[in-house]
C-alpha cells in the first residue's frame, strides 16, 4: 500500500488512476480539478469534464433537498418525503411501484399458475404433459420413430419434418431463385446467399447482386440486348467477353 504524507498527494495520485476526474470527500464537497472539468454541479460542487456526464449526475439529485443517491429507485423513495407519495413494495423481488395497479400486475407475474417444475434444471412449465415433453431434453427419451428408415427422434414435429424427406415434399420455396426447402429454417438460412453484401436486386427474377455493372450485365439476359457485333461474320453476342473470344 501506497503512504503519502498529505492529502493533496493522495488527491494528486488519484487522478493518476482516474484520468482526472474529481474524488470527493466523505462531505461530497471537496473536489480535485485538474483544469479539464469545466462542468460543475451546483448543488454537490462536483466537477465532470464533460456536460453530458454532468446532466446524467444532476438526474440522481433530488430537486427538493439536493441529496444525491446513486440508484434512481433510492431516488423515486427518498422524494416521497416531499410529495407524500407512497411507494408500494413487492415482498417477493423488491421492485417498487408509484401506483397499485403496478404492484398487483407485478403480482401476477410470481403468481402466474406453472405448478409442473423440472427436477433436473428447475424450470416450470403450465401442465403435466408439457413437463414430459420438456424432461426428454434431459433423459434422452425418443419415442417417435420412422417407418422408413427407423430413425428415432423426441418430438412428433421432429418427426414430421424428417418424413418429408422420404416423401420428397419440400414445401417452403425460395423467392428468388425458386429452390425448394424441407423446413422453413432452412429457407431462412438459404436466403442469405442472396442478400448478404449484394445491394442490386433485379426486379425481373429478384436476384441480387454485389455491384451495379453486374446487374446491368445480368439485366441484358431479360432484355434480349446483344450490343457487341463480330465485323467479320454480323454474329451478335450479349456480353463483350463473348464477343473477344468468339
Amino acid at each position: 500500500m501506497k503512504d503519502f504524507p498529505a492529502s493533496s498527494g493522495l488527491l494528486q495520485h488519484q487522478a493518476l488512476h482516474t484520468g482526472g476526474k474529481p474524488h470527493s470527500d466523505m462531505e461530497g464537497r471537496a473536489t480535485f480539478d485538474s483544469g479539464q472539468n469545466d462542468y460543475k454541479c451546483s448543488e454537490c460542487w462536483k466537477t465532470f469534464s464533460h456536460k453530458h456526464i454532468l446532466v446524467k449526475h444532476q438526474k440522481k439529485h433530488c430537486s427538493e433537498s439536493g441529496k444525491a443517491f446513486i440508484r434512481r429507485f433510492h431516488l423515486v423513495q427518498h422524494q416521497t418525503i416531499h410529495t407524500e407519495m407512497k411507494l408500494y413494495e413487492h415482498l417477493g423481488c423488491g421492485r417498487f411501484f408509484t401506483q397499485s395497479s403496478g404492484l398487483i400486475e407485478q403480482q401476477t407475474v410470481h403468481t402466474r399458475p406453472t405448478p409442473y417444475e423440472c427436477s433436473q434444471c428447475g424450470k416450470w412449465v403450465k401442465d403435466n404433459f408439457t413437463l414430459i415433453v420438456h424432461q426428454r431434453v434431459h433423459t434422452g427419451e425418443k419415442p417417435y420413430k420412422c417407418s422408413e428408415c427407423g430413425k428415432v427422434v423426441s418430438y412428433s414435429f421432429t418427426l414430421k419434418r424428417h418424413q418429408r424427406v422420404h416423401i420428397g415434399e419440400r414445401p417452403y420455396e425460395c423467392s428468388v431463385c425458386g429452390k425448394f426447402f424441407v423446413d422453413s429454417s432452412m429457407l431462412i438460412i438459404h436466403q442469405r446467399v442472396h442478400t448478404r453484401g449484394r445491394r442490386f436486386e433485379c426486379t425481373k427474377c429478384r436476384k441480387f447482386f454485389r455491384y451495379n455493372f453486374m446487374l446491368e450485365k445480368h439485366q441484358k439476359a431479360h432484355t434480349g440486348e446483344r450490343p457487341y457485333e463480330c465485323s467479320v461474320c454480323g454474329k451478335l453476342f450479349r456480353h463483350n467477353s463473348n464477343h473477344i473470344r468468339h
